[in-house]
């Protein structure tokens, strides 16, 4: 009988104590299972060094994006279980881990080698992934997913052929229907705006393409997309190869042709954008800079000579190529390769190269078949500049538009006492950086290392002179790319896409 009565109080105790477990782990807020953990985050140096540790996934690939917006850095993972993962990063610190579900509709032959090439977070709330097909001949239409970070589930996904992802926030205002959303652009052909939100009859996860997704016609003066920068709630710029464009919405563009460019000559496509919060910057080709507006009119703008930089590296100033402005409204430039070629288009029509059909008698350019041909530079001595470049092109400017200083760091001289891994080489590129983000991301392999902005040592080099008055445009043209300089093709400082 004490047997019994023995069995049965110890049943009693499991259920009460399996029932009090299972009442805990619900009452539980989520939080990241730690077997699911697959990164490591550690001090190294004055920067944090990541590291993909788990070893029980075999592990098929592992892709690290530049920083974004806000500090945070993703990583894209590909086990031999062909299941899509991402961890995200900000300012160093591991945020979230996950795994990204193959949203319906999408083929698993796509899907299992889809390999993630831009995103954007906006914490607490969704990320944003672009992921295109591996083979870069595959017919695969992009896709985009966004992840709610709360949930860990797919919000919406969608398919457009878009190279890079922008986020744009909504104006807080009262009464406004504005809402946040991210712009897919890229030289695939599609400008595509995402709400970030489901939108009403939405419902998560819902199949692409998504109803709510508004598309932007891009007219034919636009050719080869190169940046975007958003410039309020439904209106943006546009750089590309034949000059820059403003969106005003409502389909309605303002052009803007290209100015009469340097005798450098550079590999494009080149041109860039940026925002420093207070002002907008084009940047045309390395060297030259533009301030414009909203709707793309030039304001004032700044040549090599407005950039005196003090020797050894005063040629510097011709080659500065923008990376994009910091929270604190500096602009920042690495340094392009010139091709030391001036080119000239030339077509065997009668009509010349420079000129647009009227849109009333055509809706699409005349195509421009360039020649490129070696041209006399004048006050340029070719041996002169490739004696300077095979010297070395390892160097980070920062310059404050509102004071005018200009200063620099070089990797050769600040790289180790930075404190890098020591498998890590010393960079010969920029491409690690993206201002915006307030840090550069180096990776090699399994591994990467996350370095501050605030830590990279500048040195004052000089002061930019005063602004000049707008440039003389040139007609819109698309110029083709000249080839690279002979026998440096081995030259650094080109950044990664």
């Amino acid at each position: 009988m004490r047997k019994t009565l023995l069995a049965v109080l110890v049943v009693m105790l499991v259920l009460g104590g399996s029932a009090w477990w299972l009442l805990r782990v619900r009452s539980t807020p989520f939080s990241l299972d730690e077997s699911f953990r697959s990164f490591s985050a550690d001090n190294l140096g004055v920067g944090r060094l990541f590291r993909y540790t788990d070893g029980g996934r075999p592990l098929r690939a592992i892709r690290w994006l530049r920083p974004s917006i806000g500090g945070f850095a993703v990583a894209q993972v590909l086990t031999q279980t062909d299941q899509q993962q991402i961890g995200i990063f900000q300012n160093g610190l591991l945020v979230a881990q996950m795994h990204v579900p193959r949203p319906e509709g999408v083929t698993e032959g796509f899907y299992r080698f889809a390999q993630l090439r831009d995103a954007v977070v906006l914490p607490g709330d969704v990320a944003v992934l672009l992921y295109r097909a591996q083979d870069a001949t595959s017919a695969d239409v992009p896709l985009i997913i966004a992840m709610d970070l709360n949930t860990q589930s797919v919000r919406w996904s969608h398919r457009a052929a878009v190279e890079r992802l922008a986020l744009a926030l909504a104006q807080a205002q009262t009464n406004s229907k504005a809402v946040s959303s991210v712009i897919g652009f890229g030289d695939q052909g599609e400008l595509v705006r995402l709400p970030l939100a489901l939108q009403m009859d939405e419902r998560e996860g819902s199949k692409a393409p998504r109803a709510s997704a508004r598309s932007i016609e891009i007219p034919p003066e636009i050719q080869g997309i190169t940046d975007m920068i958003p410039t309020g709630e439904a209106s943006l710029l546009v750089s590309h190869r034949m000059g820059l464009s403003a969106y005003l919405g409502d389909q309605s563009w303002n052009q803007i042709s290209l100015p009469i460019p340097g005798p450098l000559g550079f590999v494009e496509p080149k041109s860039s954008l940026a925002f420093n919060g207070k002002k907008l910057w084009w940047q045309p080709e390395p060297g030259r800079l533009i301030q414009v507006k909203a709707d793309g009119t030039p304001v004032a703008t700044w040549e090599p000579k407005s950039f005196p930089i003090s020797a050894p590296y005063e040629k510097d100033a011709d080659l500065l190529q923008l990376l994009g402005a910091d929270t604190d409204g500096k602009l920042w430039f690495g340094l392009a390769v010139p091709t030391l070629l001036q080119p000239i288009a030339e077509t065997s029509k009668s009509k010349p190269a420079t000129s647009i059909p009227e849109a009333s008698t055509q809706t699409e350019p005349t195509p421009i078949t360039p020649m490129l041909q070696p041209q006399a530079l004048e006050g340029v001595d070719r041996s002169t500049w490739e004696s300077y470049l095979r010297k070395g092109m390892d160097r980070v400017y920062c310059w404050d538009p509102e004071s005018g200083a200009i200063k620099r760091a070089s990797w050769t001289e600040c790289w180790r006492r930075l404190g890098p891994p020591s498998e890590f080489s010393i960079p010969m590129g920029d491409g690690a950086l993206r201002p915006i983000a307030g840090g550069f991301l180096f990776d090699s392999g399994t591994q990467a290392w996350w370095l501050p902005l605030k830590e990279l040592p500048l040195v004052a080099v000089g002061t930019s002179g005063e602004a000049l008055p707008p440039p003389t445009l040139g007609p819109l043209v698309v110029k083709a790319p000249p080839s690279p300089m002979t026998n440096l093709s081995g030259l650094p400082g080109s950044p990664k896409n």
